[in-house]
């Protein structure tokens, strides 16, 4: 269990690494390929090393589907699964906040407008990429 901490506190700070450079730096030339190459990068390796190899002899394989209410809720009985959800999370919502940035580089909106959708795209993901898909659809009809 403290393998799974250490790796829960270092998916944890890589990804508050890349949120701090996207908020604070966004118009440096390094935070894209940081955020990119390092913070997302290591989220997927550290995903992949959950899934696939950090299994042990000791902990039964978890049983479950994808395809089942029930069978979700099986996999999830897991800490190591439920560490790789998590860490999937970090990653998606980082590349969720790329997206975000250079979409609204296109549109032509501003980074202030983009810290608060940054703020609830990190705590609540998908809520976050409609908000703003909404903003978009705002400010790009409004300023039109």
């Amino acid at each position: 269990m403290a393998k799974l901490r250490r790796c829960f506190e270092f998916a944890t700070a890589t990804a508050l690494v890349g949120w701090l450079m996207i908020v604070l730096l966004p118009h440096s030339r390094y935070t894209v390929p940081m955020v990119q190459g390092i913070s997302v990068a290591l989220l997927c390796g550290l995903y992949v090393y959950l899934v696939w190899f950090a299994r042990t002899p000791d902990v039964p394989r978890t049983r479950g589907s994808f395809f089942t209410f029930d069978g979700v809720v099986s996999l999830f009985q897991s800490p190591r699964v439920i560490l790789a959800a998590w860490v999937h999370l970090l990653a998606f919502d980082l590349v969720a906040a790329l997206y975000i940035k250079f979409d609204a580089l296109h549109s032509g909106i501003g980074h202030p407008w983009l810290v608060p959708i940054y703020l609830l795209t990190m705590l609540f993901g998908p809520a976050g990429l409609l908000a703003y898909f909404l903003l978009n659809i705002v400010l790009t009809r409004a300023f039109a």
